[in-house]
């Protein structure tokens, strides 16, 4: 059996917890920004693959409906209540014009505070002072639990998959999410 999984980043793990749970399973894996962009055909996944897992946000709707028959979606995996100040930055290179993520020590990911200290042009210890609980008052980082959990659950059950229970086990444990996706 041919799976393809389509997805963003997540969807690498998707497809090798497919593979682990049966390995006989031939699991291709597609970016969705491939797909999106024309690299790898979106009909040719669909004729070459007895299933297509899907992530709910990967695709246009009406293609989804053309090949529901053969789509198991799953939801898109986001978080922020652990990192509430964690945020991509993209801007425009200079030298091409193209659109890029601005890698940090944290790779793709960034802080809202440092970013907006840097803007501003404040200095080191400027900028580590707003890390306070006041600022993260304001900036609503003490009510970012509730709100991600919220949209985590409305997110999966868009594509009727109850996380409730899960979530619940989850939060009596540390750290279930290490960054914000």
């Amino acid at each position: 059996m041919n799976i393809g999984v389509i997805s963003n980043c997540q969807g690498e793990g998707v497809a090798k917890c497919i593979i682990a749970m049966n390995p006989s399973v031939n699991v291709n894996f597609f970016m969705s920004t491939d797909v999106m962009n024309g690299t790898h055909n979106i009909e040719d996944i669909f004729s070459n693959h007895q299933y297509v897992v899907l992530q709910k946000s990967a695709l246009d709707t009406n293609l989804v409906e053309q090949h529901k028959d053969k789509i198991i979606m799953f939801p898109s995996i986001a978080f922020s209540g652990f990192h509430p100040d964690m945020t991509y930055v993209r801007g425009k290179n200079k030298n091409s014009g193209a659109v890029e993520t601005v890698f940090t020590p944290m790779y793709s990911y960034n802080s809202s505070i440092v970013l907006y200290a840097f803007l501003k042009g404040k200095s080191r210890s400027e900028t580590l002072e707003m890390f306070s609980a006041e600022v993260f008052e304001r900036l609503g980082f003490f009510r970012e639990w509730h709100i991600a959990k919220q949209l985590l659950i409305e997110e999966a059950d868009s594509v009727d998959l109850d996380i409730r229970d899960c979530f619940r086990i989850w939060e009596q444990k540390r750290n279930f999410m290490y960054s914000f996706n």
